[in-house]
């Protein structure tokens, strides 16, 4: 009659454990992905900024703003001679596909402020995954003390 009544645990925990694991991989390791991909991406939206940052300070120092040579990117890495005859504006993106024409210390500016406000983005994707790892390890944990008190249960 004993064993009758094991067995229902038995499965229980089981089922607990499968349970589980299955949070873990399909849930929390899914959400730590696409939460790393957003923070991945913000700083790499960062590194663009700070490119036009320096780009510009580099045309400021030589004084190139009339006649600049230089190559454009067509895209794969196909590159195109262009003369650009006044490099004192230039087109920078606001976000959600608009840009705006802004001279060279307004666009220094206006990086300044994007680089702020796309850290404080990455922070707040940094501390997201670090719940989400928090989680994880805590889940572990359980399954850990579940499957320990299943292997004594068999014993």
């Amino acid at each position: 009659m004993a064993s009758t009544s094991r067995l229902p645990k038995e499965a229980d925990i089981d089922k607990k454990i499968l349970d589980y694991e299955t949070f873990v991989n399909e849930r929390l390791r899914s959400d730590l992905k696409t939460v790393l991909d957003q923070r991945d991406a913000v700083l790499q939206e960062i590194e663009e900024y700070e490119t036009l940052k320096t780009t510009i300070e580099k045309l400021k120092e030589a004084n190139r703003t009339t006649d600049l040579k230089t190559q454009v990117d067509l895209g794969q890495n196909f590159f195109v001679n262009a003369v650009v005859p006044d490099a004192s504006k230039i087109f920078v993106k606001l976000g959600y596909g608009f840009f705006a024409e802004l001279s060279l210390n307004e666009a220094v500016n206006f990086s300044d402020k994007r680089i702020a406000l796309l850290l404080q983005k990455a922070d707040s994707h940094a501390n997201s995954a670090n719940r989400i790892k928090a989680n994880i390890h805590v889940v572990l944990q359980g399954l850990n003390e579940l499957q320990n008190s299943r292997l004594s249960q068999l014993q």
